[in-house]
């Protein structure tokens, strides 16, 4: 358990990281991040099957947590907190590369 709520670890496959920034036009300030792109399992008895493409964005400061992942496998720690509707969602606190993943395309 985290201070906020659970844990778990899962593996996913890292596809891409994309670099942004903009202008917060309410404030003026600079926004810097980072979009990490990746796929994981479909939960089972999900609708479908297969993956499960996922995008997330890591904004200022935490954007350093992604800046050297290149596409691999990772165990990826995730954090679950409470969002609006008392609803829990997930959010990456940590990576740890387990292999790299080469596309041949």
């Amino acid at each position: 358990m985290s201070e906020n709520g659970m844990t778990r670890t899962k593996r996913i496959l890292v596809t891409g990281v994309d670099v942004f920034d903009f202008v917060d036009k309410g404030t003026g300030e600079k926004v810097f991040g980072r979009k990490l792109n990746y796929l994981e399992a479909r939960p089972q008895g999900d609708k479908g099957n297969g993956f499960v493409s996922v995008e997330t964005s890591f904004m200022n400061e935490k954007a350093q947590m992604v800046a050297g992942v290149t596409p691999g496998y990772y165990d990826a720690k995730i954090e679950y907190v409470e969002g609006k509707g008392n609803k829990l969602y997930g959010r990456i606190a940590d990576l740890r590369k387990v292999a790299d993943f080469k596309a041949e395309l």
